[in-house]
């Protein structure tokens, strides 16, 4: 729990400078007001219309989803590169916390308001789907959120590989973003032959659970090696940008370049 419950970086970034000041309590009643003013407006809403109820929350449901999945990847890209270009990294790798640490707590600080927007309008969606007439499923709020959760990080995850490995912002952002296609290419690949295949006549759920497991695996493992090649990784970028200083230094004095 210290790792991210103490983590310096999460408060830092992730938390406005105002509300890490405020107290306990005002934190609770904005809050509780970021709830409330989106749920009592729905409620006063889907009395007029509750035939279109459920349609309000699912879009709201899944266009928080994508918005958290393709913003995850956005700031994650940039996160530990643009560290790197403002001269704060070297602090943060030499200060007393663990690569683990860094890795989550950059991951987190993407992330974490992110969920915070989803976690707010949870409930309002959660209603325009209950008093919706005729009844609706909430199996699509469900999916929604399965995906603007696990997706944002597993694609945040992948994101922050890319930025450890990049050398720009717009290199990194261009990989993350290149791989997470890959990614989608290869799901897409995997789980679609099991619906045409006749002779496989696949279950719903082994077919949801192969296309989860495809779409969050490759984020979660270059997560974990972010963190067990932590050390490698960052000395391999010292050792390019050393050879590139370099052999600037030599170009200018007129040396082979």
């Amino acid at each position: 729990m210290g790792i991210l419950r103490d983590n310096p970086i999460i408060w830092r970034e992730a938390v406005p400078k105002r509300l890490r000041r405020a107290s306990p309590l005002a934190r609770l009643f904005l809050g509780a007001a970021a709830v409330l003013v989106p749920f009592l407006a729905a409620a006063a809403w889907s009395v007029r219309a509750r035939e279109y109820a459920y349609v309000l929350a699912y879009v709201l449901a899944f266009t928080w989803a994508g918005a958290a999945v393709v913003l995850a990847l956005s700031q994650n890209s940039r996160s530990i590169v643009q560290e790197r270009i403002q001269g704060t990294w070297d602090m943060l790798v030499l200060s007393r916390l663990r690569p683990a640490e860094i890795v989550l707590g950059k991951l987190l600080a993407a992330l974490l308001p992110l969920w915070t927007v989803g976690f707010i309008i949870l409930p309002t969606c959660l209603l325009l789907v209950l008093v919706s007439d005729p009844p609706q499923p909430l199996w699509y709020v469900i999916c929604a959120y399965g995906i603007g959760t696990l997706g944002a990080l597993s694609f945040g995850g992948l994101a922050l590989y890319c930025s450890m490995r990049a050398g720009s912002v717009g290199g990194a952002q261009v990989l993350a973003f290149s791989l997470s296609w890959l990614v989608l290419v290869l799901s897409n690949a995997v789980a679609i032959p099991l619906v045409f295949w006749p002779d496989l006549h696949p279950d719903l759920w082994a077919l949801v659970l192969l296309r989860a497991a495809t779409l969050l695996l490759p984020g979660l493992v270059l997560t974990v090696l972010a963190v067990w090649r932590f050390g490698a990784l960052d000395a391999a970028h010292r050792g390019s940008k050393e050879r590139e200083m370099r052999r600037r230094q030599l170009s200018a004095e007129g040396g082979p370049g």
